[in-house]
């Protein structure tokens, strides 16, 4: 009779097991790094792009402000610009003339926009502020002139001012995807200067090309190997994994190692307290991860992502 009722107890329990929910719900679906992406890419808002018309072109030196307190001089304006052959575009005479101004303020606009805080040589940066000025004259992009320069200013609080900024250019690669940053050499200013809306500081520019430029100083500090590792069956394939520093401007995606199947980065500053991000997806869903820790000495992070919709990833980067 004992042996019946184990029999029958083992039956059950082999009957509830067979009907338990399977605690693993990512599954890959082949590559899903280009889908991250265009997910991220969402992420900047259009109010960080400002455009600036003039129908009949512009023929008197003007000061283009932003929202945001970006201020962009336009001086000289018939001797400033040049076509993509390098001749001379007089800017008064264009049937019309557009500028636009894209900033990249927010770490979550930074990591939308693909504009990681590191060198061409991947040596971190602290940024001031990231933007982009473009010009157009009758649809038609135009350069800076070997011979000229912008002025730009970024509205920044008295407080956040840090010494020894300079001017980044961003590096493009073959496949016009951003390979980092690059030191102009040109040095940022501390500045002052008056609005309609009182006294403002911040920092001056002074750049030689158009397209992205970085307000940004060189993180030179103690540093050590910070990796994260995920469940099984997250890789470089589909998840992307971010750090963003919680007390400055430093975003950066981490490298997937095969070998150790873990995400890291190799020079990451002892002491930081940062963010770490990770975005993955397996058909049509989608995966967040989120914690925050120290960077410390050879540190490994656990890091378990849950299923999320892809409103609330943006919503959470957006945030950063």
């Amino acid at each position: 009779m004992r042996r019946i009722v184990y029999y029958a107890l083992l039956s059950t329990l082999i009957g509830v097991w067979g009907c338990r929910k399977d605690v693993e719900t990512f599954h890959p679906y082949g590559s899903s790094i280009a889908e991250i992406g265009q997910l991220l890419g969402q992420v900047p808002d259009q109010s960080t792009l400002t455009l600036f018309n003039f129908p009949a072109g512009l023929s008197a030196d003007t000061v283009l402000s932003t929202s945001s307190g970006v201020r962009v001089h336009l001086t000289d304006v018939d001797h400033l610009f040049v076509d993509a052959n390098g001749n001379p575009v007089a800017i008064s005479t264009c049937g019309a003339f557009r500028v636009e101004v894209e900033e990249a303020f927010l770490k979550g606009d930074i990591l939308g926009r693909g504009l990681q805080t590191t060198t061409t040589s991947q040596a971190l940066l602290e940024s001031g502020g990231i933007l982009r000025v473009q010009a157009f004259c009758s649809g038609q992009p135009l350069l800076l002139a070997n011979d000229r320069t912008l002025k730009v200013q970024i509205t920044t609080a008295q407080d956040d001012l840090q010494p020894d900024m300079k001017v980044f250019n961003a590096v493009f690669n073959t496949d016009q995807s951003f390979g980092g940053w690059e030191d102009s050499g040109q040095e940022v200013y501390w500045a002052g200067w008056p609005t309609q809306q009182g006294q403002k500081v911040g920092y001056e520019l002074i750049i030689k090309q158009l397209n992205w430029v970085n307000c940004a100083r060189a993180i030179n500090e103690q540093s050590s190997s910070f990796c994260v590792s995920l469940p099984v069956a997250y890789d470089g394939e589909n998840t992307e994994v971010f750090v963003a520093f919680k007390n400055q401007r430093t975003i950066i995606p981490l490298e997937y190692d095969e070998t150790s199947g873990t995400f890291c980065m190799d020079q990451a500053p002892i002491g930081h307290l940062i963010k770490v991000v990770s975005v993955s997806k397996a058909g049509n869903r989608y995966w967040l991860g989120s914690s925050d820790t120290e960077i410390g000495t050879n540190a490994t992070l656990p890091l378990n992502p849950e299923e999320t919709s892809a409103s609330a990833i943006l919503s959470f980067l957006k945030g950063l």
